[in-house]
């Protein structure tokens, strides 16, 4: 897992609809929205 952050929303959502159920290096790239307790499991306060 693991959480990016973008200076812009638009930023964000370029990057969801270019990457999200892709496959890069033989692995399946799946990608959501973080919620509050994802930044809080990752040590993001």
């Amino acid at each position: 897992m693991a959480l990016v952050e973008f200076k812009y929303s638009s930023d964000a959502e370029y990057a969801w609809r270019k990457l999200h159920n892709t496959t890069m290096d033989g692995r399946s790239w799946k990608l959501d929205w973080a919620t509050p307790s994802d930044f809080k499991l990752m040590g993001w306060n």
